[in-house]
């Protein structure tokens, strides 16, 4: 039997994305952050990003699949 941890590694680190983040929010208390590109919402739990209170709706998101790293490039303001 697998553990829910363990699912959630293993789902996390299989998500594939890229495009310009719709929408950003975090959860509180832990203020984990969840984004949504085309239309599809990702839970950021797993992921290693240094700075995750600075993603913003209009960043862009680059995520491959086998990998818990992603690449955010900041929108130009």
């Amino acid at each position: 039997m697998v553990s829910w941890a363990s699912y959630c590694l293993n789902r996390a680190k299989n998500y594939s994305f890229q495009g310009v983040i719709e929408k950003a929010y975090y959860e509180k208390p832990k203020q984990i952050p969840y984004i949504t590109i085309n239309g599809k919402e990702y839970s950021l739990t797993y992921m290693n990003y240094n700075d995750y209170d600075t993603i913003v709706a209009g960043d862009y998101a680059i995520k491959k699949p086998g990998a818990f790293k992603f690449k955010l490039i900041k929108q130009k303001k």
